[in-house]
């Protein structure tokens, strides 16, 4: 018995399934933590669709700062030192994680013009470790929102475009992108016949009232909101104070308008997962994040809120409501 068991050892062995090597994925973000018993993000499921999974080849390691960008640094080099094989940092997280690490690649999500902000050399050619999908295509997409606000309400003559100034050294604020922004959206403001005014959505939201209050001052017609991790986080307030000031509002994330405000018009985020999901599956394999060119969202989402419309005393025309993806009642 002991000798056909020799003999035999060597073939059962083969006939063993290969154990899978384990890959840790950190996942660094500015925002609360999801909800105990609430749904999995977009992106455990994109990686589920490549062939992850955890607890067979899969280890998720998630770091959320709550809202506090200040956390963010001892978040990332939490990761680090773990150390995770792929980081997928989002929005102020990709900050906090290029500091962190050189050799640990990236894969960045929610990043306004990443190549304008300083995280990459260029859109083509990123550069080092990191890689990943920009929140936005830049000034068409900002000149598409203002159109669209022009289409909902023919008469308006000035728009507000309101953005998060920095808030600590962790989170870059959004001041730089929005003068560059400006600088091109003369022909918008030429073949629209209406002016941008640009304005800080302070980082304090106890102020937020003030912004709005001086907005109305100024007999501004309807805001572009940029409001960044931040304004996410306080999205129920920042749509309240809208509102209580009687001002339209147009967003670049649909939560805003799940929240109560009027519309929004950004990248469908699922679909950003998706791609960011890829990259992380073509770095597992070999690929170098520096020639990964960083991709834009492929698919934009218009979202309308109808009941906040009615309750700013706005008909939102037909031929926006053709327009839209979802229109909330």
């Amino acid at each position: 018995m002991l000798a056909a068991l020799a003999v035999c050892a060597p073939f059962l062995a083969r006939a063993q399934p290969a154990q899978q090597k384990v890959v840790t994925v950190g996942v660094l973000s500015s925002s609360p933590p999801p909800a105990p018993g609430s749904a999995p993000g977009p992106l455990l499921p994109a990686l589920n669709a490549l062939g992850y999974a955890e607890g067979r080849n899969l280890r998720v390691e998630s770091r959320y700062a709550d809202g506090k960008p200040e956390r963010l640094p001892a978040l990332a080099a939490e990761l680090v030192r773990l150390p995770a094989d792929v980081i997928v940092a989002i929005a102020s997280g990709a900050f906090a994680a290029r500091r962190a690490t050189r050799n640990i690649p990236i894969v960045m999500l929610g990043v306004i013009n990443p190549a304008e902000a300083g995280l990459v050399t260029s859109l083509a050619r990123p550069g080092a470790n990191i890689t990943g999908v920009a929140l936005d295509a830049g000034i068409e997409v900002l000149g598409k929102r203002i159109e669209l606000l022009k289409a909902t309400l023919p008469g308006l003559r000035r728009v507000g475009l309101m953005t998060v100034p920095q808030r600590s050294s962790a989170e870059p604020g959004l001041r730089p992108v929005r003068e560059g922004w400006l600088k091109e959206l003369q022909s918008v403001e030429r073949a629209l016949g209406l002016s941008v005014r640009p304005i800080d959505l302070t980082s304090d939201r106890r102020r937020w009232d003030q912004v709005f209050r001086a907005a109305a001052a100024e007999r501004l017609g309807a805001a572009v909101i940029i409001g960044g991790p931040y304004g996410m986080a306080h999205r129920a307030q920042l749509a309240a104070t809208a509102l209580a000031h009687r001002l339209p509002t147009l967003y670049d994330i649909a939560g805003h308008v799940e929240a109560g405000g009027m519309m929004a018009y950004g990248a469908d985020l699922a679909d950003t997962y998706r791609i960011a999901a890829g990259y992380v599956d073509r770095i597992l394999k070999g690929a170098r994040p520096a020639d990964l060119p960083v991709e834009l969202p492929k698919k934009y989402l218009l979202t309308i809120n109808l009941k906040t419309a009615r309750a700013l005393g706005i008909t939102v025309p037909q031929s926006v409501l053709l327009r839209a993806d979802r229109v909330i009642e």
